[in-house]
């Protein structure tokens, strides 16, 4: 099981009082072409990335061994559940559990045509991901629905899915919750409940916070996330810090993104979903998507990031 956490810098409570100077990112993508939204596992020594969907691709799904060469995509998800609609599957997270794979992603629920999270099992982790359900596992449709899942394994050994109220499709502003699973990853614990983690605040966050993932660093837990329109080049990732994985949480990035596009005209162009990951030298790293070429579809593609991610007196760096 690969649990999220660096041994890193002892965080001082008076390092937050600042406010951290924006990231750049030397260097290019990693890949290219188009894969939003993405997740990057290892297992083994193979890493594995995941993305939203990419043409008729459910969740497609690549390998390396380097994190620079990567396998053609193919689909980690070939069947949707007869309750959901082709078109707009988002977002996918996996976890390995044991000798198993579970796939948390979003999907559009036919009778409410809302975006909705489910859950789907594998023998290998590049699939294929069946989806035996009769419902979404997440969708708070008062709420316009629940999209972009990412899991988070703490010390303890509890898993966590972290996922977005999508508000903002009632034209309301957006919040990020988390809830323990069960102790095999299939679903929640017993008696759990949703946790709001944050909600959306600051000026430069509009029309939404979004694509939430967390990493624990010493006893700080910091809960990454999307924010701004993601379809422009003003978008860009900000970041809180929370006392547990199920809070409580503070915004410490409500003045401008932590990460965002490069005011010098250099890539990386409106990053967005960030999702942390440990590489096999036991280095935290940090996997994003951001404009490569155009902005905007159809002319543009999303392509994959990876940087080096650490924290100095509390703080978060890339490089």
């Amino acid at each position: 099981m690969l649990v999220m956490t660096v041994p890193l810098l002892v965080v001082s409570s008076s390092a937050f009082t600042a406010v951290a100077r924006a990231q750049t990112v030397a260097g290019k993508a990693v890949y290219g072409r188009d894969f939003p939204d993405p997740q990057v596992v290892l297992v083994g020594r193979t890493y594995y990335a995941y993305s939203t969907q990419v043409g008729d691709t459910n969740v497609p799904v690549m390998r390396s061994s380097d994190l620079t060469r990567w396998s053609r995509r193919s689909d980690a998800l070939p069947q949707l559940p007869d309750w959901a609609s082709a078109g707009s599957t988002w977002a996918p997270a996996v976890l390995a559990e044991g000798s198993a794979y579970v796939l948390y992603y979003t999907v559009r629920q036919t009778s409410s045509s809302r975006q909705c999270v489910s859950v789907a099992t594998a023998d290998e982790p590049d699939g294929p991901f069946r989806d035996t359900s009769r419902e979404p596992l997440v969708c708070q449709r008062s709420r316009g629905g629940s999209i972009d899942p990412s899991v988070f394994t703490d010390v303890s050994g509890t898993t966590y899915l972290l996922w977005k109220s999508d508000d903002n499709a009632e034209g309301r502003k957006t919040s990020l919750w988390a809830q323990p699973l069960a102790a095999d990853g299939v679903g929640f614990g017993r008696s759990s409940v949703p946790v709001r983690l944050l909600t959306q605040t600051a000026r430069w966050q509009a029309p939404a916070i979004e694509g939430p993932s967390m990493v624990r660093s010493d006893e700080t837990y910091y809960l990454f996330y999307g924010a701004g329109g993601w379809d422009s080049a003003t978008s860009g990732i900000g970041y809180a810090t929370c006392r547990t994985a199920l809070g409580p949480c503070t915004d410490r990035t409500t003045s401008r993104p932590w990460l965002e596009t490069d005011p010098d005209g250099d890539a990386p162009v409106g990053p967005q979903g960030p999702s942390p990951f440990v590489d096999r030298d036991g280095r935290t790293r940090l996997g994003f998507a951001a404009w490569n070429g155009h902005v905007g579809y159809p002319r543009g593609v999303r392509s994959l990031w990876i940087a080096p991610l650490s924290f100095n007196d509390g703080v978060p760096r890339l490089g």
